[in-house]
Formats: structure tokens, sequence, C-alpha cells
């Protein structure tokens, strides 16, 4: 079964009759690749990255071509192709996800994101880099509140220009 984004790779490419992944800088088919990108983008929940892993490109490329996709779709050549576009990817509704699918497997994503944040966390906190919690422990309640607002800031930037001081 094909991924979202294919289906709307293919839905570009097929309406435009160009290739989106050649390195070609043609008007016309950065005009499609435009369109891909916005499409991809409003369709999916596939990050930048992965939208312009199937046509060869960046994620600073994708926003980019997003941004000048809204600069664009004023002119009615642009406007025209959008919308033939536009108007094939309802006919593939039936091969996309279901509103309820897309959403689980976003959450699953954002989830194992938050995980991989939680593992890095702990792991630092185990290091020698943060003895100074051990040492945060023994301060009273509002010794700890103290520090936290008022001088948790400075000692981070200690910390981190000792980190950049050693690389």
């Amino acid at each position: 079964m094909k991924t979202e984004l294919e289906i709307i790779y293919e839905s570009c490419c097929n309406t435009t009759g160009y290739n989106l992944s050649s390195k070609s800088r043609a008007k016309r088919i950065c005009y499609s690749r435009m369109i891909y990108f916005y499409f991809a983008r409003e369709k999916t929940n596939e990050s930048l990255s992965t939208i312009g892993k199937l046509v060869n490109r960046d994620h600073a490329t994708v926003l980019h071509g997003i941004r000048k996709y809204h600069e664009y779709i004023k002119y009615d050549d642009f406007k025209k192709i959008s919308k033939q576009v536009e108007k094939r990817l309802p006919s593939i509704q039936d091969l996309i996800l279901s509103a309820e699918d897309r959403e689980l497997k976003m959450l699953y994503s954002r989830n194992k994101r938050l995980e991989k944040q939680v593992e890095y966390l702990q792991n630092k906190v185990k290091s020698n880099d943060c003895e100074f919690l051990e040492e945060l422990r023994v301060l009273s309640e509002e010794q700890r509140n103290e520090f936290r607002d008022v001088r948790w800031r400075p000692y981070k930037r200690m910390l981190e220009s000792r980190v950049n001081y050693k690389n």
C-alpha cells in the first residue's frame, strides 16, 4: 500500500507531467515541487525532511517551497496547476489513512520523540556534569525555589560555556 506522500507525489507528477525528483530548476518543475510540498504538508503529518526525501531535497528547501507557494498562488497559471492537483487528491482519499489513524500515527511519533528526550535527560543527570543536583537536594525548599527562580539561568549558561570551551 502506498503512503500518503507517495500518493500526493504521484498525483503531482501525473497532473503536471514532470519528474519532481529531477535536479532541474526549470520554473515549471519548481512550480510542481512547490505544489507537492504544500499539499504534502497540508494533507499529512510528515516532517519537512520526510517530505523532501521523496524528491531528493532537504527540509529547508521544503519550507522555502511552501512559503513560495503562498506567494505564487496569486498567479493564474500557478493557481490552475494547483487546483488540478487538488482535484486529483480527493479521488485517492480511499487509500489515505482515516483521520483517527493519522492522529494515532502522529501521537505515536511524538511519544517516541518524548521518550528519547527523557532518556537523554536521564543519562545527563547520571553523568558527572550534574553533580550539583545532589547539592540541591540538601538545600531547604525555600533555597531550592530561589535557585530555580533566580540563579538557574546564569548557572546553566556557565555550564554551557564550559561545554563549548572544552570543544
